[in-house]
């Protein structure tokens, strides 16, 4: 009879705790605003895999992806409070919490805490021009009419802080938004643009491919000479050898050439929610076949290998709490570095 009693109670149990399962809440919404680029390059749609894994696989999870003009802006919203995360390149955080290039003599405060890389090495920006503008090089854009990037944007700094502050070569600067740009070369107002394409693609992006269908482009970068004055004097300014023929299906035959580079991270207000973070970042990591979707990058991103180290080549990186606990998870040792001052 007791056993009856007891099997009876535990079936009761075993029912009520199904249905009070079933009638549990979902997980409570968190809502994010994410910064982004332009909608008109490519990066855009790129970026968006990553906030499009966070939902799939961060229960509650939600973004709201904001067109911003670049990693620049991206690192002045995320460090105003004004946007909760966002992509950004590691020059970004060195020279602004050091008062240098775009931020030189007004060093900001570091209100920045990265998550994960965006993908493997280092972005490309490369110099184009129309083949009629006679531009074949760095040294004949001076005077002429050239778009360095989006107003306020990390290539637009870079660029110019290069070209003007290192090499004596002065553009005339072409001031817009890249839909802006794409249409002025097309119709001979503009003569060339610098434009970054992610990561390890061996492809030209969209622009590039927009431009192609109507006019005839050159490509081209810093001379070994200028790339190692550029070296020397800016440190917050990566410079990579290119192979020849990288862009190999629009053009094989093109030479080897040194070109700007950057590390994209993504970053965060340190007040974003540490169980959060740790998720997103499990949920990035987890799921690279579905960010190579978007961002067709060729190697593989390992974000516990390589988001460290680029963190931590960049003075003044800090990991999040949240992005330190998975990583420690999975074994890795994590620099003092890039410990946040609230982990200390």
């Amino acid at each position: 009879m007791r056993h009856k009693l007891l099997m009876v109670m535990l079936s009761v149990a075993l029912i009520v705790s199904l249905v009070l399962t079933g009638c549990a809440e979902p997980a409570a919404p968190r809502r994010f605003l994410g910064g982004s680029t332009a909608l008109t390059s490519s990066f855009y749609a790129a970026y968006a895999t990553f906030y499009k894994v966070g939902m799939e696989y961060v229960p509650g999870l939600t973004f709201t992806q904001l067109e911003t003009g670049g990693s620049a802006d991206n690192f002045k919203r995320v460090n105003r409070g004004e946007i909760d995360c966002g992509p950004t390149n590691f020059s970004c955080v060195y020279a602004a919490t050091r008062g240098e290039g775009k931020w030189e003599g007004d060093p900001q405060p570091n209100n920045v805490r990265v998550l994960f890389k965006n993908g493997p090495g280092g972005s490309r920006n490369v110099f184009w021009a129309r083949a009629d503008s006679g531009i074949t090089c760095v040294a004949d854009l001076e005077g002429k009419k050239f778009y360095s990037g989006m107003p306020g944007s990390a290539s637009q700094t870079s660029c110019e802080y290069v070209l003007e502050k290192v090499l004596n070569i002065h553009i005339d600067p072409f001031v817009g938004s890249l839909s802006d740009a794409v249409a002025a070369i097309k119709d001979g107002r503009c003569d060339g643009l610098l434009k970054q394409t992610p990561g390890q693609s061996t492809n030209v992006g969209a622009t590039i491919t927009d431009l192609l269908t109507s006019t005839e482009l050159n490509l081209f970068g810093l001379t070994d000479e200028e790339a190692e004055k550029v070296r020397a004097e800016l440190k917050w300014i990566p410079i990579l050898t290119v192979p020849a023929g990288f862009y190999h299906d629009a053009f094989p035959d093109a030479p080897e050439m040194n070109v700007l580079s950057d590390c994209a991270l993504f970053i965060t207000i340190p007040e974003f929610p540490e169980d959060i973070a740790y998720a997103w970042t499990k949920a990035v990591a987890e799921h690279q076949d579905e960010i190579y979707e978007g961002y067709r990058y060729d190697d593989g991103l390992d974000l516990v290998d390589q988001t460290i180290p680029a963190a931590a080549y960049a003075e003044g990186c800090y990991l999040h709490p949240g992005a330190i606990r998975y990583y420690r998870e999975m074994g890795a040792e994590i620099p003092e570095c890039v410990i946040p001052p609230e982990m200390k």
